[in-house]
């Protein structure tokens, strides 16, 4: 029974997913059929699959990648839909981007297809099976401008276990199943040689965040990271960090905070941490207006 149940709540949370995504309006029943043909396909092979994405790109899907399910079943490459959005309006032709738990490389390929040829991406993945997808999105792509790292980044060097045994990857305190050793740097260890901005910084450590950013003080004094765009779900508890100590850290170096709406195109800073939060330093809000001219700031 609780085989049962475990598979119909799935397929019910899927299938509300997919209705409600805003890359499915006008064709919710289309993708929807579209997210099953792929889930039956990854339960009889274990080929994967490329498709477009991003006009110029090609992206592997593997089955049990939900990276791939989410393509599939939200009928559209931009899942993170606003935080996509605006780096798609922001990146322009040989900009820098720095992707920070990069996975399989979404949007390492979203950048790539922004800064073209003679741009730079650095992306950061730890987990071995992560890192060898990203690999090859980066290869299927014939991409020479992206250096990928299978390294993790925190406020101290050193080697960590990493793990991915509860869907999410990160940092632990022990070994076990799923757990790999890995080798961690500081951000500013990494950049230690850059004197130029990378105009945009991703981040998706599970709860690592701000562990990343006091690894990068050198990089806040140098101005290299004037956006970052991080997640906050609430698993930087698990690392003993308060969603306040967040806000403060950034207060101290001079940003504001915010969230991005790509429907009405308005930034709208509020000094508060969102589910997607866009950090911008303060002396580079009018520069983001130059490059994003239909963009709205709004100050609440």
């Amino acid at each position: 029974m609780n085989y049962l149940s475990r598979h119909l709540n799935f397929h019910k949370l899927r299938i509300k997913e997919a209705w409600n995504h805003k890359g499915n309006r006008g064709k919710r029943v289309t993708s929807l059929f579209a997210g099953y043909y792929w889930f039956f396909r990854s339960k009889i092979t274990n080929k994967p699959k490329d498709v477009s994405v991003f006009q110029s790109m090609k992206f592997r899907c593997y089955p049990g990648s939900s990276h791939a399910q989410s393509l599939f079943f939200n009928g559209t490459e931009y899942d993170n839909w606003d935080s996509m959005y605006f780096i798609d309006n922001l990146l322009k032709v040989d900009d820098r981007f720095i992707d920070i738990g990069a996975n399989v490389g979404i949007f390492t390929l979203l950048a790539a297809s922004k800064v073209g040829p003679n741009g730079k991406i650095i992306s950061f993945e730890p987990l071995s099976k992560n890192f060898n997808k990203l690999s090859e999105n980066i290869k299927l792509n014939n991409l020479s401008n992206i250096k990928a790292l299978q390294i993790g980044l925190s406020d101290k060097a050193g080697d960590f276990f990493f793990t991915d045994a509860d869907v999410s990857s990160h940092m632990t305190e022990m070994s076990g199943i799923n757990t790999e050793k890995i080798k961690c740097f500081r951000l500013d260890d990494i950049l230690e040689n850059e004197s130029e901005e990378f105009v945009i910084t991703k981040i998706d450590v599970e709860g690592m965040e701000l562990l990343v950013f006091k690894g990068a003080e050198k990089c806040f004094q140098k101005e290299l990271l004037p956006i970052i765009i991080f997640e906050v779900n609430g698993l930087q508890e698990r690392y003993g960090i308060k969603s306040e100590e967040i806000k403060t850290y950034f207060r101290q170096k001079d940003y504001v905070l915010g969230k991005y709406s790509h429907e009405t195109k308005v930034l709208s800073i509020d000094n508060q941490l969102h589910e997607d939060t866009i950090a911008i330093k303060k002396n580079y809000l009018e520069k983001i207006n130059s490059r994003f001219r239909e963009l709205k700031i709004i100050y609440q």
